[in-house]
């Protein structure tokens, strides 16, 4: 099994004198990150839907050596206004990473409001018709999805379990690697205070694990067999995410 270990995102510009250096040009970025890293979560696609150029030349500037995810854009997880014709759009972006090998998954990011109903079941339906022939993880963080009649509702649909790592409150998923062909596993911190209260995502993921806290996941992660694991460390305030995700890999090697 190949683990592979990033970061949710890699142009962040608190991480300029932590990780890039200071004189490196912002359009080397990529280059640069895949030097330490094996895969990256593309974030940007959740905002806009880049030109399938873009994902041409992340391909090429990073030697094709690295794997990447990418999350759907806003409106098929947050805003519901997708449709067929958006999702070949976005399928079409990200052809040159399905054909080239280098596509791990797409990941459709729900929000702590989209809750375990018929209506949401349906949709999902929909979601997976939709992204037929794309590997399509899924992420749920309100409690009422955590259940194992869940996880075979997924197999039956074809779509990829994402497990998570977050603050341990009433009404967020517990922590339990969940896969089927590949593992998904994002880490957001447990930042308890700021997760509901937080003014942004930054203060959100303000937060660095422990070896002591990421040594459960090392073992469990030692122990599954899949073709593939995906390992991704959103809590990138202030470059901890990099920090952790070396961590991570180190306790993996040890």
């Amino acid at each position: 099994m190949q683990v592979l270990i990033g970061t949710g995102g890699f142009s962040n510009d608190d991480w300029v004198g932590i990780f890039y250096p200071p004189a490196l040009k912002k359009n080397q970025w990529l280059e640069y990150y895949a030097e330490h890293f094996d895969t990256v979560e593309i974030n940007s696609t959740f905002y806009a839907v880049p030109a399938q150029k873009q994902m041409e030349n992340m391909i090429t500037r990073t030697k094709g050596q690295m794997m990447f995810c990418a999350k759907l854009h806003k409106s098929f997880t947050h805003d519901f206004t997708a449709s067929n014709q958006s999702a070949s759009e976005f399928k079409y972006t990200m052809q040159p990473l399905l054909e080239n090998g280098k596509l791990g998954a797409l990941l459709a990011q729900f929000p702590f409001a989209f809750k375990n109903t018929l209506e949401s079941r349906t949709y999902l339906e929909q979601l997976a018709t939709w992204f037929v022939g794309y590997p399509l993880a899924v992420e749920f963080r309100h409690v009422s999805w955590d259940k194992l009649a869940v996880y075979q509702f997924l197999a039956d649909l074809g779509l990829h379990p994402v497990s998570l790592d977050l603050p341990a409150l009433q009404g967020l998923p517990s922590p339990v690697l969940r896969y089927s062909q590949i593992a998904y596993l994002r880490l957001h911190g447990r930042n308890s205070a700021n997760w509901f209260e937080g003014k942004d995502a930054a203060e959100r993921h303000d937060y660095l694990y422990t070896e002591e806290e990421l040594i459960p996941w090392v073992q469990v992660l030692q122990k599954i067999r899949v073709s593939q694991a995906y390992v991704y460390f959103e809590n990138t305030t202030r470059g901890q995410g990099l920090e952790n995700a070396r961590m991570l890999k180190a306790l993996l090697e040890a």
